[in-house]
């Protein structure tokens, strides 16, 4: 793995992480609080869901951002050898059939990188052009293992990071309000003093 890899796939879990927090920062407003504090259920049916739901966006949010990274690639690769491509050839129905259908191709991409790595060869959209384009352009767009693990660890991060940074405000603002609370407490009156 290069330098500027490892630099990209650091910062990616950053972003990760950060989006974990922020979402925990917004769900742990003084009325969230609250509500989670007095009911217990409440908080746990809230954090599985925030949890699923960010875990989900941050997964296809990065595989859709791979399976658009693939097809610049090879998008970059024809337009490079365009001066060598001879008209009317084989390579040049390729290159003009993967310029004109982005959306399907992407989409097809997005679809095999979500999926677990198998060994077999899929086609997920149901598109079999699509499909036997990548086999005519040479290229395989199956997930791998080691981007895959990647993609979930990823998504790990963001939700992890949620729910340390939601459990940390909790303690944290529920410690300071007792606090408060047993300051402000008035004492009673003696019955000495009267």
């Amino acid at each position: 793995m290069s330098f500027l890899t490892l630099v990209v796939v650091l910062f990616v879990f950053i972003l990760a992480a950060l989006l974990g927090i922020g979402i925990a920062f917004l769900l742990m407003r003084p009325s969230g609080r609250k509500l989670f504090l007095k009911n217990a259920p409440v908080q746990v049916i809230t954090f599985i869901m925030i949890s699923l739901i960010l875990f989900s966006l941050i997964f296809a949010a990065s595989t859709l951002y791979r399976a658009s990274a693939y097809y610049r690639v090879a998008l970059n690769q024809f337009e490079d050898a365009q001066s060598v491509i001879q008209t009317g050839s084989l390579i040049a129905q390729l290159a003009d059939d993967w310029k004109n259908n982005k959306p399907g191709i992407t989409k097809e991409i997005w679809w095999q990188q979500m999926m677990l790595p198998d060994s077999e060869s899929h086609c997920y959209t149901g598109d079999q052009s699509i499909c036997d384009l990548f086999s005519g352009v040479g290229i395989s767009v199956a997930s791998r293992w080691n981007s895959y693990l990647i993609f979930l660890g990823l998504g790990l991060t963001g939700v992890l990071a949620f729910l340390f940074y939601s459990i940390w405000i909790l303690k944290l603002k529920y410690e300071e309000e007792t606090i408060q609370e047993k300051v402000l407490r008035p004492r009673p009156k003696s019955k000495a003093r009267r």
